[in-house]
């Protein structure tokens, strides 16, 4: 086990770039995994990504997924997105959660039930009719009540590397399809019966802005440079309604109760016009 906390993300296709406004904390090691499409730049010790993938955003979900493929067993190992800042509160806070705590992972300000959170991909055309069917097929063969999903945020999380047996799951899951990795850990995390303690977003000291859905305030992602490919139809969110009837069976839930969020057009507008303008 090494003592030192290591901080690490990983870049694929050029889709982030290294933000310049960084703090680099002397007593953590700083890792960067990558395909080789970005600058070295900064603290990061850069690494290549021990596996190969056609599809560059299921490449990207092995370093954070596959921990115990890279580290040791009992690091203490941070994931970060690539295009977010790190300050030095995000240090220091991190350093304290890792005094009380061997898993960390921030809740989502939507607490968006399954429905919602399925929808909010359809939506924005990041997932087929096709994927969603699949993942939650997945979801339902491996024994998961939909009824308790609670969504995280995972641009960082917090974690002491040794639970195998949920990182192969998450992994398993997440290549359902390029955008389900985060339902992918909320199964696994039931599934497996892993303990995680949680906090706000707030919190962690990096500029989330966005995940709110608000739009006020500065953008967080400040290194991204690429949008990710959308798999589905631009107009696909009109049969919203028809896709989760088509997923009722195996989620046994009714699709006005547990759809809340997508019913207010004011939202549903919103995000509509943010991934389709």
């Amino acid at each position: 086990m090494d003592s030192k906390i290591t901080i690490y993300s990983c870049i694929t296709n050029g889709y982030d770039e290294i933000p310049d406004e960084h703090y680099y904390d002397p007593d953590i090691r700083y890792v960067m995994f990558t395909d080789g499409s970005i600058d070295h730049k900064g603290a990061w010790e850069f690494r290549d990504i021990p596996i190969t993938h056609s599809c560059p955003l299921r490449l990207s979900l092995y370093p954070k997924i596959m921990q115990h493929k890279l580290f040791a067993e009992g690091d203490k190992v941070v994931w970060i997105d690539g295009c977010y800042v790190m300050t030095e509160e995000y240090a220091q806070y991190t350093k304290k959660l890792f005094e009380n705590h061997s898993r960390v992972h921030m809740r989502h300000p939507m607490s968006f039930t399954y429905y919602e959170e399925i929808s909010e991909s359809y939506i924005a055309s990041y997932n087929t009719l096709e994927d969603i069917i699949n993942i939650t097929k997945a979801a339902y063969n491996v024994g998961f009540d939909f009824e308790k999903y609670t969504n995280p945020i995972l641009a960082s999380f917090w974690n002491t590397v040794g639970d195998v047996e949920f990182n192969e799951l998450w992994w398993e899951l997440s290549q359902i399809s390029t955008r389900c990795d985060q339902i992918a850990f909320v199964v696994a995390k039931q599934i497996i019966g892993e303990e995680w303690h949680t906090i706000d977003w707030l919190e962690s000291g990096v500029n989330l802005r966005g995940v709110d859905g608000s739009g006020r305030g500065r953008e967080g992602n400040v290194g991204r440079i690429k949008k990710h490919p959308q798999m589905g139809s631009k107009d696909q969110w009109k049969t919203m309604n028809d896709m989760l009837l088509q997923i009722k069976p195996y989620t046994g839930m009714n699709h006005i109760l547990y759809n809340k969020h997508w019913k207010n057009k004011e939202f549903m507008n919103e995000w509509i016009e943010k991934h389709h303008a």
